[in-house]
């Protein structure tokens, strides 16, 4: 049962995670700083490489928030 409840807390914080990170804001915000990550409202390769770099940040920094009943 703890188990379950581990995997759907960390499920739901990373579904969380990543509506934020492919949300229009984070894209005309945060990536629209960097050069070339943005073509127009899409993002380009590079762009993408970028939201899937913080998401693997932010997965990790979710598990261990979570293994560790931080959070």
């Amino acid at each position: 049962m703890t188990f379950i409840f581990f995997i759907s807390k960390v499920a739901f914080l990373f579904f969380i995670v990543s509506m934020i990170l492919f949300s229009d804001v984070f894209i005309e915000s945060v990536l629209g700083r960097f050069s070339g990550t943005v073509d127009g409202d899409c993002t380009t390769t590079k762009g993408t490489m970028l939201q899937l770099l913080f998401m693997v940040v932010a997965y990790i920094i979710l598990d261990l928030i979570v293994k560790y009943d931080i959070l």
